[in-house]
């Protein structure tokens, strides 16, 4: 419901707002994107795994203190930058700096509230929080044409955040229980390898996914990046709908099958990988026939660049939907340097395609094709040890048995 709400919108949208409006929306979340994942020092993660509620809210309160921290270290960061002159493209947009440092602290908290209801197997009121989400961000973004044409998808985006986290926060509320203060310390050693290890990871691949659009706005400026952004926009409804649900849906019960002991972890990570895989193929051969017929009618005059991207990133888009949610087993398994070098590989593959553009005064679109080819690579490599991780651990727990 909440992406139908959010696709019934786009074409208005579309018609009321301009390609400089929603680059400004897509370079403050591609921006808030690359630092948001890992704000939580990774720790909303570990939060799935200690057996006690009171161990829980250590971690819980541990990650909320780490995201405000970060997030107004954000914001202060590309302000100074903004001063001397850097990144004209993104300084040239008004209150950027503070915009992004409230998205990534919403964007944080958001995934953290999630985690701690997924923690206590409240599926509906995860559900229930992408719908709240959906009908503020959409309305505000509607209702603030009228006073800002340029930043009120911005803003909306901001309240969407606001509305999507209390409902669930209420709804958990039950699952947090008071601790001492000496008690923190205690949980945060015994779950280090969150902060130390998988934060750099988290950054790498928050990196990784909000590069391609940063370097469009700031290669190609702030109008491409919004083609781009809308290219984009079009594409992140199955990912979000079936990609980011299943992911959340899949590290719970795997985490819950480690918690427990005893049961193994292929036969769901095999499930998932073959629901995924349908959905990704008939996404790519969807938009591949439809797009050219269906996205120009949807949108509008102005819009025909987003078409022609979302025909190329349509391929890589349907790789990341199998891949990124069974990857998660790496978190829930604690593999670590496993994660890191696929993140480390990504990020080198796109900073490579990037100078190669760069070199070739690569056009828009040839920037696509490369990105895409580059990506589909990473996320074959990227399922193929996520399928060793789970396999190897299933063949552990087997020895240990007999």
């Amino acid at each position: 419901m909440a992406q139908v709400i959010v696709f019934a919108a786009t074409p208005v949208l579309a018609r009321i707002y301009d390609a400089d409006a929603f680059g400004y929306l897509s370079l403050a979340l591609a921006s808030a994107s690359a630092v948001a994942p890992a704000a939580c020092l990774k720790l909303e993660s570990a939060l799935l795994l200690p057996k006690s509620d009171r161990q829980a809210t250590a971690v819980f309160v541990a990650a909320a203190l780490a995201s405000a921290l970060i997030s107004v270290a954000c914001g202060i960061v590309l302000a100074v930058s903004f001063h001397f002159g850097f990144l004209p493209h993104l300084a040239s947009l008004q209150h950027f700096a503070w915009w992004v440092a409230s998205l990534v602290f919403l964007t944080s908290v958001f995934a953290l509230v999630s985690q701690l209801a997924l923690r206590g197997e409240l599926y509906e009121a995860v559900a229930r929080r992408s719908v709240h989400q959906a009908v503020v961000a959409t309305a505000g973004q509607l209702a603030l044409f009228f006073v800002l044409p340029l930043g009120g998808l911005v803003v909306g985006q901001v309240l969407g955040r606001l509305a999507g986290i209390l409902p669930v926060l209420y709804s958990s509320r039950g699952l947090l229980s008071k601790f001492p203060p000496s008690f923190m310390a205690k949980v945060l050693c015994r779950y280090w390898r969150f902060p130390a290890i998988f934060t750099p990871s988290a950054l790498l691949n928050a990196l990784g996914l909000g590069l391609p659009l940063l370097f469009i706005g700031t290669q190609y400026g702030v109008q491409a990046a919004g083609q781009w952004g809308m290219a984009d926009r079009l594409l992140a409804a199955p990912v979000l709908l079936i990609g980011l649900a299943t992911g959340q849906v899949l590290e719970a019960r795997l985490a819950s099958h480690l918690r427990r002991g005893g049961e193994a972890m292929m036969p769901l990570f095999l499930k998932s990988t073959a629901i995924l895989l349908i959905c990704a193929v008939a996404l790519i051969f969807g938009v591949l026939l439809l797009a050219e017929i269906v996205l120009p009618w949807l949108l509008g005059p102005g819009w025909e660049e987003s078409v022609r991207l979302a025909m190329i990133l349509v391929v890589s888009t349907g790789f990341r939907l199998v891949a990124g949610p069974v990857a998660r087993v790496l978190l829930v398994l604690q593999r670590a340097g496993a994660n890191l070098a696929i993140d480390a590989m990504r990020v080198l593959a796109l900073v490579s395609v990037m100078a190669l553009a760069v070199r070739k005064n690569f056009t828009v679109a040839e920037v696509a094709a490369w990105i895409t080819v580059a990506l589909c690579l990473v996320y074959v490599v990227t399922w193929i040890v996520s399928f060793r991780a789970a396999r190897r651990f299933d063949e552990a727990r087997l020895a240990q048995a007999e």
